[in-house]
């Protein structure tokens, strides 16, 4: 059985108490939460960290962290700019340690459009010198790190495909560092999950699931888009994949349905007796 998790969303409207105990109702093991206002580690004071702790633990939720969405570019051409995603990660990653998280999933950042062709290796070069920065500071504090494929764009992310994606973790792997599949994300590039996870394997450790129609990454309901779900989720189920499966929606009520999904698809794609589409 997949064990599932929700996004605590940037800009979520619904207060984080009831929250967590929408999602102990639905049967949601973990929330993972974006480190965007009001969770910026730096602006928490000690008494809203206890508070924070003792929610989760209340509602027998484990936590997970998802670094900066917004204001950040680990793979940023200006050197001051991608210093400063840098430190605001390590903030992410003492947070994560603080509140019994396993590791701080993070955007790799994109390079802009119009210097895509004359510096995507200098952005590669940048995310790598930001990685290995991060990697290892969060090895010494026991944190892992989970890179997360970016969707298509007008800028290109730096981990967009499965090989800039096994690229990065195998390098550094020995520092604990792994894969997050997004597979709206990767839906928006006209990838192969199957293919994506496959390339990924025992690399892969956590799960991003929304859905869309392959042009934008819209985060719909699942069912609302064309995400093949059902192969996907049978070659993750073959890969012995038993990591956090996330649903990153927006309402309280695509959350409840994304639920009800996920549990149909399981049964599907692991009843032998059915043949998947």
């Amino acid at each position: 059985m997949f064990e599932l998790g929700a996004s605590y969303y940037s800009g979520c409207a619904i207060p984080f108490e009831q929250f967590l105990s929408f999602s102990r109702d639905l049967g949601i093991k973990y929330v993972e939460v974006q480190m965007e206002h009001p969770f910026i580690p730096s602006e928490i004071g000690p008494g809203d960290l206890m508070d924070i702790e003792a929610l989760f633990s209340s509602f027998r939720i484990s936590p997970l962290i998802h670094g900066p969405i917004h204001d950040s570019n680990l793979s940023s051409l200006k050197e001051s700019m991608r210093r400063a995603s840098v430190e605001f990660v390590f903030e992410c990653v003492d947070f994560a340690r603080t509140i019994g998280a396993p590791h701080v999933v993070i955007h790799a950042g994109t390079c802009p459009s119009d210097q895509i062709h004359s510096m995507f290796d200098h952005a590669l070069a940048s995310f790598k010198m930001s990685l290995s920065s991060i990697a290892a500071y969060a090895s010494e504090r026991g944190i892992r790190i989970g890179i997360e494929n970016g969707p298509a764009s007008k800028n290109r992310s730096t981990v967009l495909v499965p090989q800039d994606h096994l690229k990065f973790v195998k390098e550094f792997e020995d520092l604990g560092v792994a894969a997050v599949l997004d597979i709206g994300h990767a839906h928006t590039a006209g990838l192969d999950l199957a293919v994506y996870a496959t390339t990924l394997d025992k690399s892969l450790i956590e799960l991003h699931v929304h859905d869309n129609s392959g042009d934008s990454d819209d985060h719909l309901r699942l069912g609302d888009g064309n995400v093949p779900f059902k192969p996907f989720l049978k070659t993750v189920g073959s890969l012995g994949f038993v990591g956090p499966v996330v649903l990153e929606l927006h309402t309280k009520e695509h959350l409840a349905d994304g639920v009800a999904f996920l549990r149909a698809q399981e049964k599907l794609v692991t009843e032998p007796s059915l043949v998947v589409q």
